[in-house]
C-alpha cells in the first residue's frame, strides 16, 4: 500500500467517489427489499474476493458471510493479506481495514506489498469522507442483534446499482453503537493521524514493551508480544534503537528471568535478543553490551539447562550465542566459560535435529575463533569436551545430506585445528582418532554428486 488512506473527494449523491489510492474499495448497503452488502471496486489494481477479482466499472459484487476481501493479492497465497467479511459487520472501511491488514502483516512478518511493486507506505493520513460513510452504515448494537438471517438473493444485472435510491444524508444516529476496534499494536485513530510509517513503528514498540512488562499472569500474551517484537526489529535499526532507548533489552531479559518455567517465553525471549544484535550495525554492537549488562548471557544459558529436552529452546539459545560472541573477545570468553558444556550437551542429546546441529557447530566455531591466548584456551577446552567426536557425529549423520551441516562442521573444524595455535597438535590427534579424514572425503564426494545433479536439472 502506498498511502494507506488519503483525503478523497466529497460524497456526491450519497455515494463514495473514487479514492486517491489504488486500494480503494467501498461497501454499500442495499435497501431493505434486497438486504445484501455489495463491494464496489473503485481501484486501479483491483480488489479481490476469495482470490477472484471483484467486478469493476460500477458493478457491485455481493459479499457473503466469511468471504475473504483482499486489497492486495499476494504472489504467495499462503501469506495473502486479507480481511474476513462478517455479515453483521459493515465497518470494513478506512482505518479499521488498514489497522487489521497491517496487524496481519506484522504477525506473519510479511511486508504488505503491492503486485505492481509500489514503494512502502511512508505516511498514513485521515480520510474524512470515508469516515462519514462509515457512520452512515453503522448499525446500532440494539438493532443489529435483532436482525434476521435472510436468504441470499441472485446476482444482480449491471444496471442494478444505478437503480438504487440515493443514500440518506443526515447526521450519524445517536443510538448506542459499537466502536470500531483498532489493533493495539497498529492504532490508526483520528487523534494520531496523520502519522509517518516510522512514527507508527515507534508506537508499536511502545505498545509491545508495555505488553511485555505488564504480562504478569498471561504467558500467551507475553509469548506473542516477544515474537512480534522480534519480527519488527529483525531488519530495522531504528526499531532496535528505540527498543534500546526505552530499556527494552533489560525488559526482555527480566521477563526471561521471571518466566523460567515457560519454554515459550524462553524461546521468544532469545529470538527477541537475536533481533537486537544480529547485524554489524553500531546499534547492534551496542546492544551486545546491553544484553551482557542485563544478565542476558546467564539467562540464555539458564534456559538451555532448564529445558534440556526442549530442542527449540536449545536452538534459540544457540542462535543468540552466535551474534553475541561474534568478533567480541570479552563476550566470547564469558559465553565460553558459561555455556560450552551446555552446547556440547545440546549437540549430543539432539543429534537428529539438523538445524540445531548446524547452529551448534557454528557457535563452537565463533566461540573459538581468534588469535589471542584466550582463544587457544577456549579451543583446548572444546577438545577436552570432545569437539572432534561431536563434529564427526554430525558429519556422519547429516554431512552427506545437508549442506548447512557440512559447511558448519568445516568451519568448526578449521577453527579447532588452526595452525600455529597452542592446541594444534592435540587437535590433529583428536580429529584423526575420530576418523575425520575419511568422513570428510565421503561427505565431499556426496556434495560434489549433489552439485552435479543440480546442474543437470537446471540445464
Amino acid at each position: 500500500m502506498e498511502q494507506t488512506s488519503a483525503e478523497s473527494d466529497p460524497l456526491r449523491n450519497g455515494q463514495q467517489q473514487a479514492r486517491q489510492l489504488h486500494e480503494r474499495s467501498s461497501l454499500y448497503d442495499v435497501p431493505a427489499e434486497q438486504p445484501r452488502v455489495l463491494l464496489l471496486d473503485c481501484s486501479t489494481n483491483g480488489t479481490f474476493i476469495n482470490g477472484a477479482r471483484a467486478f469493476s466499472q460500477g458493478l457491485g459484487t455481493p459479499l457473503n458471510d466469511g468471504d475473504r476481501v483482499s486489497l492486495v493479492l499476494s504472489v504467495t497465497p499462503l501469506v495473502e493479506q486479507y480481511l474476513i467479511f462478517h455479515a453483521e459487520d459493515k465497518q470494513m472501511l478506512a482505518s479499521p481495514a488498514a489497522t487489521r491488514l497491517r496487524m496481519r502483516s506484522l504477525q506473519t512478518s510479511n511486508t504488505l506489498s503491492c503486485p505492481l511493486r509500489c514503494v512502502a507506505p511512508s505516511k498514513i493520513v485521515a480520510n474524512a469522507a470515508v469516515r462519514k460513510l462509515v457512520h452512515r452504515f453503522k448499525v446500532p448494537a440494539n438493532v443489529r442483534s435483532r436482525q434476521p438471517q435472510l436468504p441470499q438473493p441472485p446476482a444482480q444485472p449491471a444496471s442494478f446499482l444505478q437503480s438504487l435510491p440515493r443514500l440518506p444524508v443526515g447526521e450519524p444516529p445517536e443510538e448506542e453503537e459499537e466502536e470500531i476496534q483498532m489493533s493495539q499494536l497498529c492504532p490508526l485513530n483520528d487523534e494520531i493521524l496523520p502519522i509517518s510509517a516510522t512514527g507508527l513503528r515507534m508506537k508499536q514498540v511502545d505498545a509491545l514493551l508495555h505488553q511485555v512488562e505488564s504480562s504478569e499472569k498471561d504467558s500467551e500474551v507475553l509469548i506473542s508480544s516477544l515474537e512480534t517484537l522480534a519480527k519488527i526489529a529483525w531488519n530495522d535499526d531504528e526499531v532496535r534503537k528505540e527498543i534500546a532507548d526505552r530499556e527494552g533489552v533489560s525488559t526482555i531479559v527480566n521477563v526471561m528471568k521471571r518466566w523460567t518455567a515457560s519454554g515459550g517465553v524462553q524461546c521468544n525471549g532469545c529470538l527477541a535478543i537475536v533481533s537486537l544484535v544480529r547485524s554489524e550495525s553500531e546499534i547492534c554492537q551496542s546492544n551486545q553490551w546491553r544484553v551482557a549488562r542485563a544478565g542476558g548471557l546467564e539467562a540464555i544459558v539458564s534456559a538451555m539447562r532448564r529445558f534440556r529436552e526442549y530442542a527449540m529452546v536449545q536452538l534459540c539459545a544457540l542462535l543468540c550465542m552466535v551474534p553475541l560472541a561474534l568478533e567480541n573477545n570479552i563476550l566470547q570468553a564469558h559465553l565460553a566459560g558459561l555455556g560450552l558444556p551446555d552446547i556440547f550437551l545440546a549437540l549430543t542429546q539432539h543429534l537428529d535435529q539438523v538445524d540445531l546441529q548446524a547452529k551448534g557447530l557454528v557457535a563452537l566455531g565463533v566461540l573459538g575463533q581468534g588469535e589471542e591466548p584466550m582463544h587457544d584456551a577456549i579451543r583446548a577446552r572444546q577438545l577436552q569436551l570432545g569437539a572432534a567426536r561431536v563434529i564427526a557425529r554430525a558429519l556422519e549423520h547429516h554431512g552427506r545430506s545437508n549442506e548447512e551441516v557440512l559447511w558448519a562442521a568445516l568451519f568448526a573444524l578449521a577453527v579447532l585445528v588452526r595452525e600455529g595455535s597452542a592446541p594444534h597438535s592435540l587437535a590433529l590427534r583428536s580429529t584423526a582418532a575420530a576418523g575425520m579424514l575419511p568422513l570428510l572425503q565421503s561427505c565431499m564426494a556426496a556434495y560434489k554428486g549433489y552439485r552435479k545433479r543440480k546442474i543437470v536439472i537446471t540445464d
